[in-house]
C-alpha cells in the first residue's frame, strides 16, 4: 500500500525497493487478431511476468474473471 502511496494502517512499516512496477487493469478482445477478452488478458500477464524479478512491484485487477 506505501509503493503506490496509500495509508498504511499500522504503527510502523518497512518499505523495500522495487526494481519495476507492473500492473495489468482491464482488458478488451482484440478481434483483429481473434483473441478474447480472457486469451488478452492471459498474455498480459505472461508478459508481466516474463519481464518482472522477485523485487518488483506488480498488481493485477480481477485476474481471471
Amino acid at each position: 500500500m506505501a509503493h503506490c502511496g496509500l495509508f498504511v494502517p499500522a504503527k510502523a512499516c518497512k518499505l523495500g525497493m522495487v526494481d519495476a512496477i507492473f500492473a495489468r487493469i482491464g482488458s478488451g478482445d482484440i478481434i483483429a487478431k481473434n483473441q478474447s477478452t480472457f486469451m488478452t488478458e492471459m498474455i498480459e500477464v505472461a508478459n508481466i511476468l516474463n519481464n518482472s524479478s522477485k523485487k518488483s512491484f506488480i498488481i493485477f485487477d480481477e485476474l481471471g474473471r
